[in-house]
């Protein structure tokens, strides 16, 4: 599960840097937003087993909605990859 030791505020020193640096920022991102989604897919079978299945189904919903962003990312990514060959 997540430990939540990360931060997500601020400006990123990376939003500056070159264009490898952003494919990796943004490849990182990806692969960040992925666990998100794995992990409210986990809250929610937790909270199907205790019937509440309201709140699963709105977390379902949330990790669906993380991947159609991550399917834009993994976009952003790729074409980051072919501007930088």
């Amino acid at each position: 599960m997540h430990d939540g030791n990360h931060g997500h505020g601020g400006a990123s020193p990376h939003a500056e840097a070159g264009g490898r640096q952003i494919q990796a920022v943004l490849a990182f991102l990806l692969e960040h937003n992925r666990h998100h989604a794995s992990e409210l897919r986990e809250l929610s079978a937790k909270l199907r087993v205790a019937h509440r299945t309201r709140a699963a189904e709105l977390l379902d919903g949330s990790a669906d909605d993380m991947d159609r962003a991550n399917e834009k990312l993994a976009e952003a990514v790729a074409a980051e990859q072919e501007a930088n060959a």
